[in-house]
Formats: C-alpha cells, structure tokens, sequence
C-alpha cells in the first residue's frame, strides 16, 4: 500500500497500526518505507487478533524526520503477495510522546 503524504514537520512520529489477522495462527511481517528510512517488525502469533473481524491497534515502530517533508510516498508492505495476511484500516502516524 502506498500513501502520498502531505506534510511533516520535523520531529519523531510512531507509526499505529490497525489490523485484523486473516491467518491468526501464522506470524505477519510488517515493512514500512517512509522519508528514506525504513521500519520493520512481525506481528507474532501472541499479537495477532482473533480474525478477520476484530481489529486491533499495534504500535509498529518510530522515525525522526531531520527536516520538514511534504508529498513523500509512504509505503506499507504486509506479508506477501502470495499469502496476505492481515487487514489494514488505518495507518496512523503520531507525534512520539517524549
């Protein structure tokens, strides 16, 4: 999935997700590309929501923007193309408490 960003000011941010699992028994890889830096985590099996109805929020991970961005392409990879795993309703990204 790939999101056109408008504009960040400089700081840190969290990236939130949330999902629903389509193979709760199997473990998802979870790879964010964003402003030339890259996030990634696996959604355990102990994480995973129940199915594909239940939705849940997992932090995924955090980025420190140098500089003020505007129209940077953020790009969330989940599972694979073969095999997706999981259900995306949002993406949401926070300022990072201190």
């Amino acid at each position: 999935m790939n999101w056109r960003i408008g504009h960040l000011s400089a700081g840190r941010y969290d990236f939130v997700l949330h999902f629903a699992n389509l193979a709760p028994d199997e473990a998802v890889p979870i790879r964010v590309e964003f402003a030339g830096q890259i996030v990634e985590t696996t959604i355990s099996t102990t994480q995973a929501t129940k199915d594909a109805q239940t939705y849940r929020l997992l932090r995924i991970g955090q980025v420190n923007l140098e500089k003020d961005i505007s129209g940077v392409v953020l790009k969330l990879t989940a599972s694979s193309p073969e095999m997706p795993g999981l259900l995306v309703r949002h993406l949401v990204i926070a300022p990072a408490k201190e």
